[in-house]
């Protein structure tokens, strides 16, 4: 029999059982589509300003992958044992009231990600409508350095998007993602076709490779003693930024795993959908970044950037595709936690809708245009900086729960007052 908690709003309540409905197949195909997206591309150009060359990223970039789906097992599993999503779960390692510092941080860090990605989004459709009639206009009126009126208004157009997306319910999101993945695996195909059509992969690897491809402001040029990073701590900060890529998720995986039928299915999908789409779409990233760099004098780090070298008609495609890609991303991974979290602050006073929309504000104030503009800024400042808060709440949880718990949790004291785990 299963007993609803009274916390003031059913999206923190239990799972019951009979919806625990998620198998192999949805797992994979969640992780798979969230992993193939410009973020991940992304990061594995990102990693070239670390003076690895493309075979040492790759590897790096692998075994965090792997890194990643042993942390997700520890943290998901009771998620799907209890059926409780992550504010709840953290109350067990830090107490009621310490739960609600541990969300807030990581709906911060996730509001950080649904800015990016929707300015990832934004972008795409810039570079893909700018050579309709009149988007010169537009874009001839500069707000801000790295910013103009063209830009600020599709960003605004794709944030209703997500607005409508709240509104609608995001849990009906779920089967967009077998929607949406053939056409982003189909995109991966397609980019790594033009990347091809540039030049060999062998001289894209070299010019990728070539310390002059962080001669545009990277880490190589910043150093203290004028050399590239290299060495073990090149390899320690490339696995750290990759990790990070999806330290949130490694934090919140018990709002998704409480959906899960079995353990067994839960971490079979997050082998499947994980590991190795997270290796070739960094890799895919490290190919491009190179290619472009033979082909047009520039790396181009980020997706949207490819469009301006692309037909009008193929760019308006591409960009299509990237912002509905994106759309499902940020409403699974970076959008249904924070909602979650700003809910728990005070769940019976809070409304789950209302939680997502002031996300969204969030996400635009915290201007992606100018924190996201440098490339050895998102990996050392973003990634790296973040995952210390990230990493440190995740070692606590996974601790408490199999070290001193030994799996086994109150879920009467978790959630109804007084409880064994709020602590003084």
């Amino acid at each position: 029999m299963e007993t609803q908690h009274n916390c003031g709003m059913e999206d923190l309540n239990a799972t019951p059982v009979c919806n625990r409905t998620w198998g192999t197949r949805a797992y994979a195909c969640t992780w798979a589509g969230m992993v193939l997206n410009p973020a991940s591309l992304a990061v594995g150009a990102a990693l070239l300003a670390l003076g690895l060359n493309a075979i040492e990223a790759t590897i790096a970039h692998f075994s965090a992958g792997l890194i990643l789906v042993l942390a997700l097992t520890l943290t998901a599993w009771p998620g799907c044992k209890f059926g409780i999503p992550f504010p709840v779960l953290a109350r067990s390692a830090f107490g009621s009231h310490g739960a609600q510092f541990c969300t807030l941080s990581r709906a911060l860090v996730a509001i950080l990600w649904l800015s990016f990605q929707m300015w990832q989004g934004a972008s795409g459709l810039v570079f893909a409508i700018s050579s309709a009639h009149g988007a010169h206009v537009l874009r001839s009126v500069q707000l801000s350095k790295q910013l103009d009126l063209l830009q600020l208004l599709l960003l605004l157009i794709f944030a209703a998007g997500h607005a409508l997306a709240i509104w609608l319910g995001v849990k009906r999101f779920r089967p967009l993602v077998y929607f949406v993945a053939p056409f982003q695996l189909a995109g991966c195909i397609g980019l790594a076709i033009w990347a091809a059509s540039l030049c060999s992969i062998d001289a894209a690897f070299r010019a990728g490779s070539d310390n002059a491809l962080m001669h545009t402001g990277g880490v190589a040029d910043r150093h203290a003693d004028g050399h590239t990073l290299g060495g073990p701590l090149a390899w320690l900060t490339a696995i750290n930024a990759s990790v990070s890529t999806w330290s949130t998720l490694v934090l919140n995986v018990a709002d998704l795993s409480r959906f899960a039928t079995s353990q067994r299915q839960l971490a079979l999908g997050q082998s499947a959908g994980l590991p190795l789409p997270f290796a070739l779409t960094g890799l895919l990233g490290m190919w491009i970044a190179g290619a472009t760099r033979h082909a047009y004098g520039e790396a181009m780090w980020q997706v949207p950037q490819y469009f301006s070298v692309w037909h009008p008609a193929l760019a308006l495609v591409g960009g299509v595709v990237l912002a509905l890609s994106i759309l499902v991303v940020n409403v699974i991974a970076n959008l249904l936690s924070p909602m979650n979290d700003f809910l728990n602050i005070a769940p019976e006073r809070f409304d789950f809708k209302v939680c997502g929309y002031l996300c969204i504000v969030l996400a635009i104030a915290v201007c992606p245009w100018h924190l996201f503009a440098e490339r050895d800024a998102f990996i050392l400042t973003f990634l790296n900086g973040y995952a210390i808060v990230t990493g440190a709440i995740a070692g606590v949880i996974v601790g408490d729960f199999w070290l001193v718990r030994r799996a086994h949790l109150d879920l009467d004291s978790l959630y109804a007052p007084p409880m064994c785990y709020a602590f003084n």
